[in-house]
């Protein structure tokens, strides 16, 4: 027979089962939002904070940067003089 304590931590375990399906739901939804995003800005092949080309970071596959990211010293020869931008983002 199930005691009025047993049938609460059921109803309990279901109400976060919920929550975390929820939050599940909800994350997946903004990853997706951030992909199509980045689709985007992948698509125009210019950085949407200083309007300088888009290049690819070999390091990891789908990192993209700014042709103005990082130090001078690193960046290819017409970017170098540039101030610095910092965006950067994922497709994959």
């Amino acid at each position: 027979m199930d005691t009025y304590q047993t049938k609460t931590r059921r109803m309990q375990g279901a109400t976060i089962r919920s929550a975390k399906a929820a939050q599940r739901a909800a994350q997946t939804a903004r990853i997706a939002a951030a992909k199509a995003q980045a689709a985007r800005v992948l698509e125009s092949g210019v950085c949407p904070m200083c309007g300088t080309r888009l290049r690819r970071n070999l390091a990891i596959t789908g990192w993209y940067q700014c042709g103005a990211f990082g130090e001078p010293t690193f960046r290819e020869t017409p970017y170098a003089a540039l101030p610095k931008c910092d965006f950067q983002m994922f497709t994959e």
